[in-house]
């Protein structure tokens, strides 16, 4: 199956799981129901922007992920699909704070890792905004894999010289991974602002350029 087939067969499964019909995807996202139709079918080359409004339109994320974590994030997301929404949450919320906790020991143990400061500002801001079902459904993934990263950098240390942690691949997966948290703090940011419970503070406002 190509790569597009396999996008579009998402989008549908999504689509169905959440209840909707083509119409009213199309609805959430100014499209008339032939094109969704297309979209599914591909019959159309969907263009980046598009795909990101479709995937945001079904509660889903568009994260580029190092091939080298392909396999473990591919397991994940096969993993207990009949979870429960509170479960994937809490699932979420563990890993988030099992990531901080094994990202602020290293950064103890080794300052010389490059980017790993960065990386426990976005998950310290990231745990200060309430967690929901979507979100955790969203984050379940993401922060399992960042968790199983950090480890192999622990093991990575304990079995080779400091100069390993300090590498290229090292330091573009943990730039990846502070992306990853930075932009779902953006939008967990946006939704919360001035929201039922009123607006947030300015400390959760945080700019990508605060690194």
């Amino acid at each position: 199956m190509s790569n597009t087939a396999t996008l579009t067969q998402t989008l549908r499964a999504t689509r169905e799981s959440h209840g909707l019909s083509q119409a009213a995807l199309g609805e959430k996202v100014g499209a008339p129901q032939s094109y969704i139709s297309k979209v599914e079918n591909g019959g159309v080359d969907l263009q980046t922007s598009s795909l990101v409004e479709l995937a945001r339109a079904l509660e889903l994320e568009l994260v580029l992920v190092p091939r080298a974590l392909l396999p473990a994030v591919t397991a994940l997301q096969q993993e207990n699909p009949r979870t429960s929404d509170d479960g994937v949450r809490e699932q979420a919320i563990r890993n988030l704070g099992k990531a901080a906790r094994l990202a602020n020991e290293l950064a103890r143990r080794f300052p010389e890792i490059p980017r790993l400061q960065a990386l426990i500002v976005a998950l310290q801001d990231l745990k200060r905004i309430p967690m929901s079902n979507t979100v955790g459904r969203r984050m379940k993934v993401p922060l399992e894999s960042l968790y199983l990263f950090l480890r192999e950098i622990q093991r990575t240390a304990r079995s080779e010289p400091n100069s390993a942690l300090t590498n290229s691949a090292v330091t573009q997966k943990l730039m990846v991974f502070t992306r990853v948290l930075k932009s779902e703090r953006n939008a967990l940011v946006h939704s919360w602002h001035d929201g039922p419970e009123g607006p947030v503070p300015a400390y959760r406002l945080r700019t990508d350029d605060d690194d």
